[in-house]
Formats: structure tokens, C-alpha cells, sequence
């Protein structure tokens, strides 16, 4: 079975309330399933650390980038912002799979602070632009890869996010 292991951090931001206990957790590639019907990760302890360490399977996957998303449910049925892991899956002649991860956005919808990760990129300039749904570009910069925080006054709404580094390229 292919598998990627992914660990991360559901910092307070990224949870809808840190007093709530979380009860569930799930994942999904690349298509929204809608709430409770993505993949299910079983919580080693409900309500516990928010640092997930969690295996996403890849069976099924093709070649190519693909975005694997996670939330997380608390007590009172509300689900938590998207985190965004975009990977690199490539599938060799004798069936091993290879995934690299090299982008990770969230929360995801934010209200205006969004935490980018570009740690699989250190040395690399990164094109990134944010547009609205009428294609009018709201923002646009360089990052360096690495981590970093930023920080938009945008209106309410559904933007268009795009990265491009070398060969790689992530639009949601």
C-alpha cells in the first residue's frame, strides 16, 4: 500500500476553538468530499496535543502534484480551517511511489494571517500572487523558501492562491 507520512501542527489559529476537544480528524487529495466523509484519522487521545503525525494513503494516486488536505472536528460538531499540504507524486516503472512535499498553506479560510511553509524549497525563490475571482491580482511577491507568516487586508471573499517554483506549481 502507498503511504506518505505527514506531521503537523494544528496551531490555535487553525482550530476553530482551542477549549473545544477535538473527536475527529480526517484527510482528503485533492477533491473536497464534504464534512465527515474524508478519510478518517483515529486520534491516539481525543482532545490531545495539537501536533498530528499521521499516514495518508496513496493508493490510487497518479503521477503528478496533487494538494492532501486535513481538518479536524471538536465536541460541538464544527470542523476546523483546511490545512494544504501540496506534494509531488511520482510513480516509478517497478510500482515504488515517491511523494514530495514542498508547500503548505493555512488556515485555510483565514481572517487576513495566513502561515506559508516553503521549508522544502530553503534556497529557492518562490512566485507567489493571490487574485480574486475576477482574475485582478491582490497580491503578488517573492518569497524565499522557508517559513513565514503573511499578513493580508483583504476583504471577505474567495481568492485565488498560485506558487511557482522551477517545475512546481500549486493553484487553489
Amino acid at each position: 500500500m502507498k503511504r506518505l507520512i505527514i506531521i503537523l501542527t494544528l496551531l490555535p489559529a487553525a482550530m476553530i476553538c482551542a477549549a473545544q476537544k477535538i473527536n475527529r480528524a480526517e484527510y482528503f487529495i485533492d477533491t473536497d468530499p464534504g464534512f465527515g466523509k474524508g478519510t478518517v484519522y483515529s486520534l491516539p487521545s481525543p482532545g490531545g496535543k495539537p501536533v498530528v503525525e499521521f499516514t495518508a494513503n496513496l493508493t490510487g494516486v497518479t503521477s503528478g502534484d496533487h494538494i492532501l488536505y486535513f481538518r479536524a472536528r471538536d465536541a460541538s460538531g464544527r470542523y476546523s480551517h483546511l490545512y494544504a499540504h501540496a506534494v509531488k507524486v511520482t510513480l516509478s516503472d517497478i510500482g515504488d511511489t515517491e511523494a514530495q512535499s514542498w508547500f503548505r498553506m493555512y488556515p485555510s479560510p483565514s481572517t487576513g494571517t495566513l502561515m506559508i511553509d516553503l521549508s522544502d524549497l530553503q534556497g529557492s525563490s518562490v512566485k507567489f500572487t493571490i487574485s480574486d475571482l475576477n482574475g485582478r491580482t491582490v497580491y503578488s511577491g517573492e518569497l524565499e523558501g522557508g517559513s513565514t507568516t503573511l499578513s493580508l487586508d483583504l476583504p471577505a471573499g474567495i481568492y485565488m492562491v498560485a506558487v511557482e517554483s522551477d517545475d512546481k506549481v500549486f493553484e487553489q
